[in-house]
């Protein structure tokens, strides 16, 4: 009696939880845009602020950035200047010795592709390659701390130490010949990824 008990206790246990999965695929089916690729940034990545940057919208992907900047690595942001090609903010420590800086420089141009936040020419501002220098520190910890996948030392470009390759973005950590100033930069990878054809954003 006991063993029958247990039986049909693990068999409702199991039907209940194959519903569950199967309505919870069933809402994952009816998710696109942007809403489907943060719930794929999700799933690569620990860190609920994960973005990747090439191709993206840069309000969709210098949102989530720059949220991680100020709430885990505890940056504030000082100054920022635009221009149609290139977009510049400079973060340092809420405690600083003004010494420790970091500068994000995206450049981006206006393409077709669905916009994050709509603008008035209907035009997406687009990443097409994004700049993060900074002091030595500041530069590693960020470097090893919000991308999740292993790293790969060397690289194509003069000065590479690592690198890193997720979705369409190839994250290089870069050593300048300025003195405790490092670069990080992200540009397109060896694979195109059309983020707006997979994840249906339109």
């Amino acid at each position: 009696m006991k063993r029958l008990v247990l039986l049909l206790s693990f068999a409702i246990l199991f039907a209940f939880a194959s519903n569950a999965q199967k309505e919870q695929d069933t809402t994952i089916q009816h998710i696109s845009g942007y809403k489907l690729l943060e719930l794929n940034l999700s799933s690569i990545s620990r860190n609920n602020l994960f973005t990747t940057f090439v191709g993206l919208d840069v309000n969709f992907a210098d949102m989530r950035f720059s949220m991680y900047l100020q709430d885990d690595m505890k940056l504030t942001p000082t100054k920022n200047s635009n221009t149609p090609t290139l977009i510049t903010e400079t973060y340092i420590p809420h405690v600083s010795t003004g010494k420790q800086h970091l500068t994000v420089s995206y450049k981006v141009k206006k393409t077709d592709n669905k916009p994050y936040i709509d603008t008035d020419d209907g035009k997406c501002i687009t990443i097409t390659e994004c700049n993060i220098t900074g002091s030595t520190d500041l530069i590693i910890k960020l470097f090893l701390s919000y991308w999740p996948q292993r790293i790969n030392f060397g690289g194509y470009k003069k000065g590479t130490i690592a690198y890193f390759d997720i979705m369409g973005d190839r994250i290089s950590l870069i050593g300048l010949d300025r003195p405790n100033t490092y670069k990080i930069n992200i540009a397109k990878g060896d694979i195109s990824f059309n983020y707006y054809n997979t994840f249906k954003i339109k």
